[in-house]
């Protein structure tokens, strides 16, 4: 160990050892780069070991720690990657067997080590007795330690239980590293930890505090009773939903002290354009485009979030905002993730913007240069009202005259900063944000803070909607019977596979190998492939023709999910579901029961699926609410990154906390957060002033 004289919570995990641990670079890779950030990775479990254990008695994933007399030891060379190599650096490896009798219990032990080198031989064969300690693992039924570890009997009292603590694996650090820089941290640095809480919380909620909380949760502390456990958890969590509405306040703070001109539009104004379309806009349309307009009427940008599900009417709600502003002189520009999907944005809206002499342009990737020069000198001067398009618009070469509307389509398709680069093009514009992916109030208050929140609920009249079932070995038949029955009646289908072409590594249904069964099965009917591979031309291409009925049935990957809108598509079969996420499921299905004719979603699985993935698909199969769906997803897979630019999250950003599961808590954190700002605002301030310093938490979107 190094010296720890002038060590802190700060200091770079790496001085907690006497040499360089590669291990400690791997860590800072993903964030962990201080001490303070290394105890925030927890134990996966800890587990008492307890003298005179049964083997026999105990199930996999227990450990067990004894000593016995070897009977037989079998070791057979084994080689780097599986194969020999030679010359004189040669390593020679061994996977080594053993049986070992208990001296405890007289039971028959198995221990094996793979890849050992020579020197755990030499540790077994210099054994009378041999002391072990390591983890269940059974093989073919046989119970057996695998790579246990050879225990030096001077140094352990086996008339004594001992704890176990085992780590995660982090960015390909094993859970033994991590472990080991954990038991680095010497015990005095602990009496100096700072604590994140003001006391005032700590008093009221009556809360352990910081220090002893970690303490706990990582073995170190004596109490280790289920109760102190949990007081430890539910301390931390408070601290975690704690931090991220301070980092809220903070982003909201900054964006509001923007000043801006205000938009002035009355009434009339919003009336005229909710009568372009030919149907009646919902309550929660309505609702949400009032909300929308007094946005406007303020002096800082707007930041507001549209949620509702699938086919909700989001889209009408953003021409409407897009009007309003374009009819008093402005520019907008809308952001969709994919080409399709912008493609459809620009050909729904174009009748609308031609009606009211609004100039619009599609901006995508393969936007030809002639034509792209052509849009970008319009865009510059003004002369185009309402740019539609991809992340193309974000580029550098792409200038506004007056941007005064940021618009983003599937907001969790895009990372914080692609976002930001949009908004930039503009002096301080308005931001409205749509989401397809339900997210539950909970959620919503955790994770879009700083933003203002429209929840779209109802739905439109008219639409038939979806019905869903799950396709098992033995129903199979009957569903490509039902499949051509509606083929029959003129409808489409599309039928979506996790992967493209076929990888013997991995059983998974692809669409090459689904597009030869079809075009068997369904020799009359015509049918063609959808999938990343493809050069943008053949996937217009395909669509094209799809959309003009001349596909009958699309074999594709997930990149239907969003942008193809074919209502006369009424199928949509999903095969290998439990390969989905449930929101892609439930977007997939969105494509379907989209017109005047009833929709069919058939999640296709033949092969047998574990009893946790089944019963995750059957939600699907059970509801079409999507904040049922988004509820259940987010239980699953848990929230990702909300204060960086990683939408897929990282390690370092939430450990504990659940906003599912642990509501109550986020909603007292949410009452305490207003109760000091209101009588004891100086304790707040200083602590969200600090997060404003940080830019990559104090940012807007």
């Amino acid at each position: 160990m190094s010296n720890t004289n002038n060590l802190d919570w700060s200091s770079p995990t790496q001085k907690l050892l006497s040499r360089k641990m590669s291990a400690t670079t791997s860590l800072a890779e993903v964030g962990i780069k201080t001490i303070q950030d290394l105890i925030k990775i927890l134990p996966l479990r800890i587990q008492e070991v307890e003298s005179n254990q049964i083997f026999s008695s105990l199930e996999d994933g227990d450990h067990f720690r004894g000593s016995g007399d070897v009977l037989k030891v079998i070791k057979q060379p084994q080689f780097r990657g599986g194969k020999p190599s030679y010359g004189k650096n040669r390593i020679q490896l061994f996977r080594i067997t053993a049986n070992i009798q208990c001296h405890q219990t007289q039971e028959i032990i198995p221990l094996i080590w793979f890849n050992a080198y020579p020197g755990v031989i030499k540790k077994i064969e210099a054994s009378k007795d041999l002391y072990f300690l390591g983890q269940i693992k059974s093989n073919r039924g046989i119970k057996q330690i695998a790579n246990p570890q050879i225990v030096d009997p001077n140094k352990v009292n086996f008339n004594e239980s001992d704890k176990i603590t085992e780590y995660p694996t982090i960015n390909k650090v094993p859970g033994k590293s991590i472990k080991k820089l954990i038991d680095a941290i010497p015990r005095d640095l602990w009496d100096i930890f700072p604590e994140s809480l003001p006391e005032e919380i700590l008093s009221k909620r009556e809360l352990l505090n910081e220090a002893q909380s970690y303490q706990i949760l990582h073995g170190l502390d004596p109490k280790q009773d289920k109760e102190s456990i949990e007081s430890a958890r539910q301390r931390l969590i408070y601290q975690e939903f704690f931090e991220d509405q301070l980092k809220f306040q903070a982003r909201r703070q900054k964006n509001q002290i923007i000043k801006i001109s205000p938009i002035e539009t009355d009434l009339s104004d919003l009336q005229k354009f909710i009568s372009l379309f030919p149907y009646d806009l919902t309550e929660d349309q309505r609702k949400t485009l009032f909300q929308i307009q007094e946005d406007f009427k303020r002096n800082y940008p707007m930041m507001r979030m549209v949620q509702g599900d699938v086919g909700c009417g989001k889209t009408t709600i953003a021409l409407v905002a897009a009007f309003l502003i374009i009819n008093k002189g402005f520019q907008v520009a809308l952001m969709a993730p994919t080409e399709a999907l912008a493609q459809q944005h620009y050909e729904s809206s174009m009748e609308l913007c031609e009606k009211l002499k609004i100039k619009s342009s599609l901006l995508v990737g393969n936007t030809k240069t002639k034509e792209r020069r052509v849009i970008l000198d319009e865009l510059k001067n003004g002369i185009i009202n309402f740019a539609i398009g991809t992340h193309t618009l974000f580029q550098d070469t792409v200038e506004f005259k007056n941007l005064k509307l940021c618009i983003v389509d599937e907001q969790h398709k895009f990372g914080v900063d692609q976002r930001l680069r949009l908004s930039k093009k503009g002096d301080h514009p308005h931001n409205l944000i749509m989401s397809a992916t339900p997210i539950p109030r909970s959620l919503s208050l955790a994770q879009y803070g700083d933003l203002e929140i429209s929840i779209v609920a109802t739905m439109p009249g008219g639409r038939k909607g979806v019905k869903t079932r799950i396709v098992k070995k033995e129903t199979y038949s009957q569903f490509l019977s039902f499949m051509k029955t509606r083929l029959s009646l003129n409808e489409q289908a599309y039928v979506v596979t996790p992967a493209i072409e076929d990888n013997p590594e991995m059983d998974l249904q692809n669409v090459e190998e689904v597009l030869r069964n079809y075009q068997i099965a369904f020799p009359e009917y015509t049918t063609a492939a959808l999938h990343g591979k493809l050069k943008a031309d053949e996937k217009e291409d395909v669509l094209t023709r799809f959309i003009s009925g001349e596909i009958n049935i699309l074999i594709s990957t997930s990149v239907v999910e969003v942008g193809i809108n074919n209502p006369n598509a009424t199928i949509m079969a999903i095969y290998d579901p439990d390969r989905f996420g449930l929101s892609s499921l439930h977007q997939l299905r969105g494509r379907v029961g989209r017109g005047q004719k009833p929709g069919f979603c058939f999640l296709v699985t033949n092969k047998k699926i574990g009893k946790d993935s089944l019963s995750r698909i059957k939600v699907i199969e059970k509801t079409t609410d999507g904040f049922i769906i988004a509820q259940k997803d987010l239980e699953i897979r848990g929230e990702g990154d909300i204060f960086g630019s990683n939408q897929s999250g990282n390690f370092a950003q939430r450990r504990l906390s659940n906003i599912i599961i642990h509501a109550s808590i986020l909603e007292k954190v949410c009452l305490y957060m207003s109760d000091f700002q209101i009588n004891q605002p100086h304790i707040i301030n200083s602590l969200i002033e600090k997060y404003s310093l940080d830019d990559k938490i104090s940012k807007t979107i």
